[in-house]
Formats: C-alpha cells, sequence, structure tokens
C-alpha cells in the first residue's frame, strides 16, 4: 500500500471511528441523524427512512459489540443507551457504566473508548472475517434440546438462518454459561457446519467461530447444527432462554427429563427482568409430571425474553439475562 493509501485509510478509520461515538454519545435509541460514513460502512442507504435507519444502525453496532471482549461490551452497551430505561443524557449513562464495572468514571469512560475504536476497526475490516447477526445475517428458527436424563446434560441446538449479505462462509458464537467451572467445552459440530475454532474467554465463556460448507448468497437459507456436553448437572444453570434483538423469528424448546423431576417449571415470554429473580414477571408455571415437555415461541418479538427455566430441590434462583 502507497503512503496515500496508508494516509486515506487511517483517515477513514478515525471518521468511522467518530461516527460510531456520536451515535454512542447521543444514544441509539434517540440519535436522529447518523453520520454518512456509518451508514456506509453497515450499507444503509441515505434515502432509508430515518426510524429504519436507526433500527440499522442499533443492529449493526450491537452486532460488532457482540465481538467484543465482555467487559468492553458490556461498557458499550451500557453507555450507548440500549437498555430501554437507560438515561437520556450520556454523561449520566457513563456513570451507569462505572458503577455497573465497579470503576471511576474516567475508567469507564476509557473502556468505552477502547470498545468505540475496536468497533470501528472491525467494521473497516470486516472482509474474511466471521459474519455478524442481524447485520449479514438473521435467524428464521431455532430448535434447542436438553437432554437431562444423565449424570452428563446434552445440549442440542439446531438453528437456520437466512443470509443479509454475499459470501456468509462463517459466523462467530459466544457460549455463556455462568455455572461451568472447565475451561474445556466439549462444543461439536453435527451437521452443516465445522468448528473453527473454540477459545476459552473467561470463566463460563467461550468465543466459537463455526464455518459452513460453502458460502451463503443474499437471501440464502441455511440449517445447522451443534451439540454441548457438560460435565455435570451443576455446570448448567436452569434456563434456556432467547433474546431476539432486532429481529422476529421462530423458537422451540424440548426438555428432557430422567427419573429425577424438577419441583418447579416455567414458561416466561416478557421483557427481561434484571439480575436475580424469584419469579419472572409474565411467567407461566406448568407441571413438571412429565419426562419430556416441548414448549414453542412463534414469531417472538425483538426487545423482549423468551424460554423456560426450572428449579430443582434446594436450589437458588436463576440470573436471567439482560442482554
Amino acid at each position: 500500500m502507497t503512503q496515500v493509501g496508508v494516509e486515506e485509510g487511517t483517515a477513514a478509520l478515525g471518521e468511522l471511528r467518530s461516527a460510531i461515538d456520536k451515535v454512542r454519545s447521543t444514544g441509539v435509541q434517540r440519535v436522529a441523524d447518523v453520520p454518512p460514513a456509518l451508514l456506509a460502512s453497515l450499507k444503509i442507504s441515505a434515502d432509508v427512512p430515518p426510524a429504519e435507519a436507526r433500527e440499522r444502525v442499533r443492529a449493526g453496532l450491537f452486532a460488532l459489540a457482540e465481538r467484543l471482549d465482555p467487559d468492553l461490551r458490556r461498557a458499550f452497551l451500557e453507555s450507548a443507551g440500549f437498555r430501554r430505561d437507560a438515561a437520556p443524557a450520556a454523561g449520566d449513562r457513563i456513570k451507569a457504566t462505572a458503577t455497573m464495572l465497579g470503576t471511576s468514571e474516567r475508567t469507564a469512560y476509557r473502556r468505552v473508548d477502547e470498545a468505540v475504536a475496536e468497533m470501528a476497526l472491525l467494521l473497516q475490516s470486516r472482509d474474511g472475517r466471521p459474519a455478524l447477526v442481524d447485520l449479514d445475517y438473521v435467524f428464521l428458527r431455532s430448535h434447542f434440546r436438553v437432554d437431562l436424563t444423565g449424570d452428563a446434560p446434552l445440549m442440542v441446538m439446531e438453528r437456520t438462518i437466512s443470509a443479509r449479505s454475499d459470501g456468509v462462509s462463517r459466523i462467530d458464537e459466544r457460549v455463556n454459561l455462568p455455572r461451568m467451572r472447565h475451561q474445556q467445552l466439549h462444543f461439536r459440530a453435527l451437521e452443516g457446519c465445522r468448528v473453527e475454532s473454540n477459545n476459552f474467554l473467561t470463566p463460563g465463556m467461550w468465543a466459537i467461530t463455526l464455518s459452513f460448507p460453502r458460502p451463503l448468497n443474499a437471501g440464502e437459507e441455511h440449517t445447522f447444527a451443534v451439540s454441548v456436553r457438560l460435565p455435570d448437572h451443576d455446570s448448567l444453570e436452569p434456563v434456556v432462554g432467547f433474546f431476539p434483538h432486532t429481529a422476529s423469528y421462530d423458537a422451540a424448546v424440548d426438555l428432557q427429563f430422567g427419573d429425577r423431576r424438577p419441583v418447579a417449571l416455567e414458561r416466561f415470554q416478557e421483557a427481561p427482568p434484571v439480575g436475580h429473580v424469584s419469579q419472572i414477571p409474565g411467567a407461566e408455571p406448568v407441571e413438571p409430571i412429565l419426562a419430556r415437555h416441548h414448549f414453542s415461541f412463534m414469531t417472538m418479538k425483538p426487545g423482549f425474553c423468551y424460554g423456560v427455566r426450572w428449579r430443582w430441590a434446594e436450589t437458588p434462583d436463576v440470573a436471567v439475562p439482560t442482554f
């Protein structure tokens, strides 16, 4: 690359970084004028109505944030106002970010700045990188099976996606198992994909990259399945949940119990609660008398939390994620 090319690339990266930070400081749910540099990088036409552009920008930034380390991701999402009850002022959101991270406001702002810089670099260097959910592809259907009959729980996830961009050949996954104490995750590809990488990030979280047999074209659908085998029941949070970010899709959950039955089982469909709760708002109790329970969630609405959870005798309440 020539010196002129380097300077142009650096200038473009700086412009993109400023554009992301402008949206962040204004708030993703409040921004009216999205900088042209960000629209172009997200492949959003300048002719798109403002409300639609704002929603697509929100989806794109959320997808980029999913690629960050957990602390940077949380810092950006909080400071950018992704929560529906986020404060309108940027300064108040930085204070909330500092409280969430347990740091000073100065440190929180530095983490936010790091997140913005990394997101700009990711967006500028998308060629050859895994596709981004809600930007390059969307989920159409998801089927989650949990087999609890043995000593080592088995989870099988089958999903169908639709490509929004040409050339979708691999995707990133973040597997979050808060109770898992082992660093090795037994993650297998079953159908329609190959595990390209399986990396331990932090206790209870792994980064997975899946590759497809061939690149998908825009509008093309693809179904793939993976499984996770856990070492014991203590490693599994007794909840299966879905949180559509920007696009509706259908989901189903099958729970297979053995001789042991939970003392409580409930299906929920509501705005996500915060932290540990003894009862999820909008939950529908189910009598846990069957060996197998099937749950369907049709046309799940973005911004709402759907799923099922169960409770064994003498176990603490579980946490439901807010993002």
